[in-house]
Parts: structure tokens; C-alpha cells; sequence
């Protein structure tokens, strides 16, 4: 994998950080959990994409294990906020087609 393709990959992560909270805002009535704890997986995510961006910058071109462990961490994202905002038929059904 490619250093841009890394970085393209971070901004669809924050991207799908910031459609989850956007989604929270608009329809809090929706949700499964508090908004609150919704924000604080999202953000974490965000931050999370964000360090691993960096410490990319810092490893040069083995990514094999960071991109294997945010794969993991995509998936734990992905599951959580599907569960909060409504299953399939909230905003992330279309993010796990686009992962």
C-alpha cells in the first residue's frame, strides 16, 4: 500500500467520523445510546485515524501492520455506530458499503 492511498483512506475515516456525528445532531431521536456516548466513539475514531496518519509519516513505507490494525479499528467503528443509529437504515449502512 501506498502513502496516498493511506491518506486517502484517513479522510474517508474522518469523513465517516464527522457523517456520525452530523447524523447524531440531526436526529438524536433515532439513536440507540446517548448522543454524548456516540460523540465519544466518533471522536476517539477521528483521533485515532489522526495519530495513525502521523505515525505513518513517521514509518515510512512498512504499513502492513498499521494498516492491518486500523482495518480492525474500522470495523469496530463501523459496528458500533451502525448499532447506535438505526442498523442499515442510519448513515453508516452506506459507510460499510463504501469500507
Amino acid at each position: 500500500m501506498d502513502a496516498s492511498r493511506f491518506t486517502r483512506l484517513t479522510l474517508v475515516r474522518l469523513a465517516a467520523a464527522a457523517l456520525v456525528l452530523g447524523w447524531a445532531a440531526m436526529r438524536p431521536e433515532a439513536l440507540g445510546v446517548p448522543v454524548a456516548s456516540l460523540a465519544v466513539v466518533a471522536v476517539g475514531y477521528a483521533a485515532v485515524a489522526t495519530c495513525a496518519e502521523l505515525a505513518r509519516r513517521r514509518i515510512g513505507n512498512d504499513l502492513r501492520g498499521l494498516f492491518t490494525g486500523l482495518l480492525c479499528i474500522d470495523g469496530v467503528f463501523l459496528a458500533a455506530t451502525t448499532y447506535a443509529t438505526g442498523a442499515t437504515l442510519g448513515p453508516t449502512g452506506a459507510l460499510v458499503y463504501l469500507h
